[in-house]
């Protein structure tokens, strides 16, 4: 009988270590995908000011042609004409708008996928190891969807993610770094601060 808990006690720490993982990845992902909406909307938005510049130059530019005051202006016009061309073009092969709102919309998805899993964490001790294991396998499951059909994040939100998430590994959680992201009373050393 003595054996039988201790191997359930080994599989339930085994458990818990892999859920906690599981948990630091999908912060950490959700951080990025948020940090990245962020950023474009960023982008879409010194590109849209740009753009409006230029409009203005090509439009001033038109009117002094129009006024009959020439040759420069003409010149001037043709070249910022082609600047605003290239930003057209630029927004609209990136599509940032779209982009950023998919990130977001990632990012939205994969947040409650992170809260799952904290809820998975704080009801294991009332959960048989068949059940933790059905709940862990589902959580990977949706997460497996989500990330497949998720873009490509921007390593500079990867950065900004980790500074954020105050990382400095790649993917892998110590326990202070996942006591760090969880709640307090599910933590498995109370003391971090």
């Amino acid at each position: 009988m003595e054996r039988n808990s201790q191997v359930e006690v080994e599989q339930r720490t085994k458990l818990m270590s892999q859920i906690r993982e599981c948990y630091g990845r999908v912060a950490y992902t959700q951080k990025t995908h948020d940090i990245s909406a962020v950023l474009l909307e960023k982008k879409e938005t010194r590109y849209k000011t740009i753009q409006l510049i230029l409009s203005t130059l090509v439009a001033g530019a038109f009117l002094i042609v129009l006024l009959g005051d020439g040759e420069i202006t003409t010149w001037v016009g043709t070249l910022v004409s082609l600047m605003l061309l290239v930003v057209t073009t630029i927004m609209r092969e990136f599509d940032f708008d779209g982009n950023s709102k998919k990130h977001r919309n990632v990012a939205q998805t994969l947040w409650v996928i992170r809260e799952d899993y904290i809820s998975l964490i704080a009801d294991m001790d009332t959960m048989s190891i068949e059940e933790i294991r059905t709940a862990r396998d589902e959580l990977q499951l949706r997460t497996s969807e989500i990330y497949s059909n998720a873009p490509i994040t921007l390593s500079k939100a990867y950065k900004k993610a980790q500074e954020a998430l105050k990382k400095n590994e790649e993917l892998t959680f110590s326990d202070d770094e996942i006591d760090f992201m969880l709640p307090k009373h599910l933590r498995s050393n109370k003391e971090v601060v």
